[in-house]
């Protein structure tokens, strides 16, 4: 079974690309809420785009050369994607909801790793800690992409942007620098806020002094989002940019993300 059945497979049979709440995407950030978020074209993929880069992604697994023909293909996206980075600048691309951090997180990850090596070089204490989040930034900073064959790259080798619906679009994000250790899943019941939690399953000492001051931060930007959003229940993730400005990096379904958070709730601190 090749990866191309595997995904027709999960789709048509399993139904993921009709799963409860799939109406709920970043695109009501882009239309209700562009003041909060990054700057953000949208990069709709035809059949011919979704089967180059499923097909691509598969000769990429089993290590097989891409054909002639899937070049052409190949080609024909990668200049779309460069027309949006072009737009933005530095970019950061996901395919829907998913980015390709799993291939920024690998250790053999020049990009990473060259950030890596330069915070280290420059950290006056080298703790845990400090290691640990340097690597962290490290990962979000692999992340970066300057055109269409950096972003391309990144798509084919990651095992978390799969092609799973008949329809299907790679946002490209300006890049921005953020805290990664401030990141932080917000859940709205009924237009209230019921919780707010890290998304980093990992300790910070600089979180616990400043509780009151964050939460006061983030409260007041979904006072802003639950005012603006036409949708009573959801779940928005927030990041601190590195001038401390409050962004809004994704909007998930309510009920679907309660379960997942549910579910991984073991390493995630709540602030409310």
């Amino acid at each position: 079974r090749n990866l191309m059945q595997t995904i027709h497979d999960r789709t048509l049979i399993h139904g993921e690309a009709g799963r409860v709440g799939d109406e709920i995407s970043f695109d009501m950030v882009i239309q209700f809420l562009p003041d909060l978020t990054y700057d953000t074209v949208v990069v709709a993929l035809v059949p011919e785009d979704m089967a180059a880069l499923a097909t691509a992604k598969d000769c990429f697994l089993r290590r097989r050369h891409f054909s002639p023909a899937l070049k052409a293909s190949l080609q024909r996206l990668e200049n779309k994607l460069d027309v949006a980075i072009k737009q933005v600048g530095v970019a950061f691309v996901k395919l829907e909801q998913h980015s390709p951090i799993d291939v920024a997180a690998e250790a053999t990850f020049a990009p990473s790793n060259q950030a890596f090596r330069q915070k280290l070089a420059s950290m006056r204490c080298r703790d845990a800690e400090n290691i640990l989040w340097a690597w962290r930034e490290s990962i979000m900073e692999g992340l970066a992409v300057r055109s269409g064959l950096e972003a391309l790259r990144l798509l084919i080798s990651s095992m978390r942007t799969l092609v799973r619906s008949a329809s299907c679009r790679v946002f490209v994000r300006k890049f921005v620098d953020h805290q990664v250790h401030m990141r932080f899943r917000c859940f709205v019941s009924e237009q209230q806020v019921t919780g707010i939690t890290q998304m980093s399953p990992y300790y910070h000492s600089g979180i616990e002094p400043s509780r009151a001051i964050i939460c006061d931060k983030l409260l007041v930007s979904l006072a802003t989002v639950v005012r603006r959003l036409p949708i009573p229940s959801f779940v928005v993730d927030l990041n601190f940019t590195k001038v401390g400005e409050v962004a809004i990096s994704d909007l998930h379904p309510f009920d679907h993300m309660v379960h997942r958070t549910r579910r991984n709730s073991d390493g995630m601190a709540g602030l409310i």
